[in-house]
């Protein structure tokens, strides 16, 4: 699944360490749940193209390496054909619809040609350094975004005036309702952390984030600035009560600072009371 990369005849990158095939059999097709299990012990979790997970676990260490990444990504598929036929439903007192395991013993298969992260390894070998995310689809290749962006040497030498700090998305952006949200931190170029917090009534938390960093990244100044999204979860704003609890994780992003968002929220200058709950039972 791996492109040929690196020199040779190298078929990964030079700083993988290693790549491990693991055979997992699942009683529930609710993969997430798998996911979300692992990256709330540790576990900093990549995902397919419906759920991500944790972000990389920061880690004490003598020397600085890039985060080490744990892919979890479903690359073969099995399961038993079915045989449906018309029984009868004591219950219902009717004939349903009921599937059995197919009686020749037929099997559905489907492989994986190219992983998910073949284009992130291209975009790399040849030297790109922009978004990249497997939430989103642009043709056939996944579109470019990142939690991270990392800063390079011409960011230090943009001019102060060609920095449009006005132009930034405001501190934090609510919508009405109960809805995912993200909480982010950016290095601008002049050196000060910000931090951002928006939500919105999208599907997945990567969606939320892709409207947030696309914003930072149009402004003048701020195209190769450092942005992270830290964590996410949950946002119930009642703009009628001016009422505000923030809660739950994200599968992709991990659980976000609910207390720093909640006084990022109280400070923000809206007339608002707001509440966050710790607890890991709330999604």
């Amino acid at each position: 699944l791996w492109p040929t990369c690196g020199s040779g005849n190298s078929r990964m990158p030079q700083t993988t360490k290693a790549v491990v095939e693991v055979q997992v059999s699942l009683i529930t097709g609710r993969t997430h749940q798998i996911r979300g299990q692992l990256s709330k012990l540790g576990f900093p979790i990549v995902g397919d193209e419906q759920y991500g997970g944790a972000s990389p676990v920061s880690m004490s260490s003598t020397k600085e390496e890039n985060p080490q990444l744990l892919a979890l990504q479903c690359c073969h598929l099995g399961f038993r054909d079915a045989d449906y036929e018309m029984v009868w439903h004591k219950k219902k007192r009717r004939e349903v619809l009921k599937g059995r395991p197919s009686k020749d013993g037929k099997w559905i298969r489907a492989t994986l040609k190219n992983a998910w992260w073949t284009p992130f390894v291209k975009a790399q070998k040849d030297g790109g350094n922009q978004f990249s995310d497997i939430d989103f689809q642009d043709g056939g290749d996944p579109m470019n975004l990142n939690v991270t962006i990392e800063t390079t040497s011409a960011v230090s030498s943009i001019e102060s005036q060609d920095i449009r700090l006005d132009m930034l998305p405001p501190t934090v952006q609510l919508s009405p309702g109960r809805n995912k949200y993200v909480v982010a931190k950016l290095r601008d170029p002049l050196g000060e952390v910000r931090w951002f917090v928006q939500s919105a009534p999208l599907p997945y938390h990567a969606e939320v984030a892709f409207d947030l960093l696309e914003w930072i990244a149009a402004v003048p100044g701020f195209e190769q600035a450092r942005v992270e999204v830290t964590g996410g979860g949950r946002i119930d704003y009642n703009p009628s009560t001016k009422n505000v609890n923030v809660y739950g994780f994200s599968y992709r992003y991990g659980k976000g600072d609910h207390e720093r968002v909640a006084n990022l929220i109280q400070v923000s200058g809206a007339d608002l009371t707001v509440t966050f709950d710790l607890s890991d039972n709330l999604y």
